[in-house]
């Protein structure tokens, strides 16, 4: 389940729209891309891994990216349908499986 490359330049050219309670910034430019990935995996669960949001927003932190996922996935924008795993050594972890739910006005 590779990672959809016209998802991603449909978010950069994507205006950031004021949503309630994201007033801009990194949260509101996140939601655009992660709203662009579920448009392409249509009902199916769809990868974000954490260095996509990390260069996506121009972070130079993954545990910042990850925690803004993780904010999402607080607040029931973004639903974890299975967890991934991370790599260790030789062994490829795998990535997690998410949903985009649309924030209600």
């Amino acid at each position: 389940m590779p990672v959809s490359v016209t998802a991603i330049e449909r978010a950069h050219r994507a205006q950031v729209q004021p949503l309630p309670g994201f007033q801009g910034g990194l949260l509101a430019k996140l939601i655009v891309l992660l709203r662009e990935l579920q448009a392409d995996a249509g009902e199916k669960a769809f990868i974000c891994p954490v260095k996509l949001a990390m260069h996506f927003l121009q972070l130079t932190s993954l545990a910042h990216a990850s925690g803004l996922l993780r904010s999402l996935e607080y607040r029931g924008i973004l639903y974890c349908v299975k967890r991934g795993t991370a790599t260790r050594g030789d062994v490829q972890g795998t990535p997690t499986l998410w949903r985009f739910i649309e924030p209600k006005e």
